[in-house]
């Protein structure tokens, strides 16, 4: 997932450009040049040391390969065997769903970028639905159906938020939806709680500015009742919620 604002990626280049140049003028040259009576810049040797000791074991080339392999290539390659397993004696089986899916909800015809899929959380094959503005996101709306509902059913929601450039985050509870779980079933609450925490820490892997803060929550019925668990869960315990309203 790309972030929101191409425009950005300029203004954070002119960032880290500046703070690189900062770094290098007052951190990392005065130590290559201020040299002992033989001319070794002693303090740069302690420097390179210290990384070599802290970081070496931590950059491998192995330990690069296993978690590209791990949390990128092999799940690519997965996903990739769903999308074109066949249905019903055609091909691309998934894909063909996914699209007949948008279709039938009206999503084909929203003004956003859309992503779609599934993320393993608390136990769930739980489906996710992400739709970016065309332009700069001003926040992120997470929204949360209620019973006997799913996702798709917010399309008029979800063209709303856009209209007012908000980047919207939706998921199906589990049993509801492109969800598994047993059909129509509340399961306990904290298992949405999970769900949540799961999510979250999803959201916060992708680029700065997919998703952006403010997080915004908003639930109907059974969606409202988990953000309202989820707020008083996180008062009881001093921890911020994750959504800021």
């Amino acid at each position: 997932m790309r972030g929101a604002c191409d425009g950005d990626e300029g203004r954070r280049d002119d960032l880290e450009a500046s703070a690189l140049y900062n770094l290098l003028e007052r951190s990392v040259g005065p130590k290559f040049y201020d040299r002992d009576d033989k001319g070794v810049p002693t303090r740069w040797v302690e420097m390179v040391r210290h990384t070599l000791q802290t970081l070496g074991p931590k950059v491998l080339a192995s330990r690069m390969v296993r978690e590209y392999t791990e949390k990128y290539y092999a799940p690519a390659a997965a996903s990739l065997r769903r999308t074109i397993a066949p249905l019903d004696g055609l091909p691309f089986g998934a894909a063909r769903e996914l699209a007949a899916y948008r279709l039938l909800y009206g999503l084909d015809q929203l003004p956003s970028r859309m992503a779609q899929g599934h993320l393993p959380l608390a136990g769930h094959r739980i489906h996710v639905q992400v739709h970016q503005p065309q332009g700069c996101a001003r926040g992120t709306v997470w929204v949360i159906h209620g019973y006997l509902e799913h996702s798709a059913l917010y399309q008029p929601l979800i063209a709303e938020l856009l209209a007012h450039d908000f980047a919207v985050l939706l998921f199906d509870l589990p049993g509801h939806g492109l969800s598994d779980g047993a059909e129509a079933s509340i399961d306990e609450f904290a298992t949405y709680q999970r769900i949540l925490q799961g999510l979250a820490q999803w959201v916060q892997q992708q680029p700065a500015q997919a998703l952006p803060r403010p997080w915004l929550g908003l639930g109907q019925s059974t969606g409202g009742a988990i953000w309202l668990d989820h707020v008083l869960q996180a008062s009881s315990v001093r921890r911020p919620a994750l959504v800021s309203r």
